[in-house]
């Protein structure tokens, strides 16, 4: 199974992916312990080969890191791609100890005013 992880700031940056027509999930009315569960179910059922999932929570990503830690996954098993503020794609990933790698834009998720 495949995780495409979509995070943006602006709702047509996800439509510039291009898996976005693909079995996607949007996560973002989901609580971090209902994310959890919908994740764990889609391993296990692991009949799906590409999942797109959009989010703007960051919980969604350390859900992710933790499964790597633990072995559920491997970190070639997820790919993500944000957009930022200003609609340019960063490409980025996860090391094999479920830390996110050195292309991760460090405070994406901090809104400011």
């Amino acid at each position: 199974m495949k995780f495409y992880l979509v995070g943006y700031y602006h709702s047509l940056d996800y439509k510039k992916c291009a898996l976005y027509s693909y079995n996607s999930y949007n996560f973002d009315a989901y609580h971090p312990k209902e994310m959890k569960q919908k994740l764990d179910y889609l391993i296990k059922d692991n009949s799906q080969s590409i999942v797109v999932i959009s989010s703007v929570h960051s919980d969604l990503f350390n859900i992710f890191g933790h499964y790597i830690l633990e072995g559920k996954l491997k970190p070639e098993d997820i790919d993500i791609t944000l957009f930022d503020e200003n609609h340019n794609k960063i490409e980025c990933g996860y090391d094999p100890d479920g830390y996110l790698n050195n292309n991760y834009p460090y405070g994406f998720f901090n809104w400011s005013e």
